[in-house]
């Protein structure tokens, strides 16, 4: 639970950090964060009664980030960035969508910066990085990197440093050996929310 929000406000936090070294001149406002999302962990494992994800509709999602951020352009800010971790690709679309839109009618650069940066490393988990840090052949132990699995888990360390807890060494890896087994969790016994070790 929090996996996704948790890399979000340890990446914003970082980026907002080196954004503000790197242009002294420009002021930065952090909007509160949004815990809303399109689609989530459950949903893809068909475990809809996991306590995990309370999602909204693509919808309503697209328009709060419409909302927000014609309020933000309205007050004068022309730079407007979004970020999320959520992996899930209507949620992905649903807020490239809302900054279209708002870029457009305020004349503003609002940027779904998460899904820009994922689309250009080709996707949030590069198999390369994944090779390099788990070893060749790493699915064959941790099986798909799914939902807070071996990756996510290791980026939330990282960002949240001392703050996280240690629970995750103890938990019973739930292996899905690849995209279609990950498509059908809902068969299996013994789910908990995430994917791999």
């Amino acid at each position: 639970v929090g996996s996704d929000y948790f890399q979000a406000v340890g990446v914003r936090d970082r980026l907002i950090s080196r954004l503000r070294a790197a242009h002294p001149d420009y002021d930065f406002v952090i909007v509160p964060t949004v815990p809303l999302g399109e689609c989530g962990a459950d949903h893809m494992a068909r475990q809809f009664d996991h306590v995990g994800t309370f999602a909204v509709r693509y919808e309503t999602l697209r328009d709060v980030a419409i909302d927000l951020g014609a309020a933000i352009a309205r007050k004068g800010f022309q730079n407007i960035f979004l970020i999320h971790f959520h992996g899930c690709p209507l949620h992905q679309e649903a807020l490239t969508e809302a900054a279209a839109f708002v870029s457009e009618r305020y004349k503003v650069r609002m940027v779904n910066l998460t899904t820009t940066v994922a689309r250009a490393s080709e996707g949030f988990f590069n198999p390369k990085v994944l090779d390099q840090h788990f070893g060749k052949g790493w699915e064959e132990k941790i099986g798909f990197e799914g939902h807070a699995g071996a990756a996510e888990t290791a980026t939330n360390l990282f960002l949240r440093g001392d703050r996280g807890k240690t629970e995750y060494k103890r938990l019973t890896p739930f292996i899905a050996k690849d995209v279609r087994e990950f498509f059908r969790t809902y068969e299996r016994e013994g789910w908990r929310g995430y994917w791999g070790d």
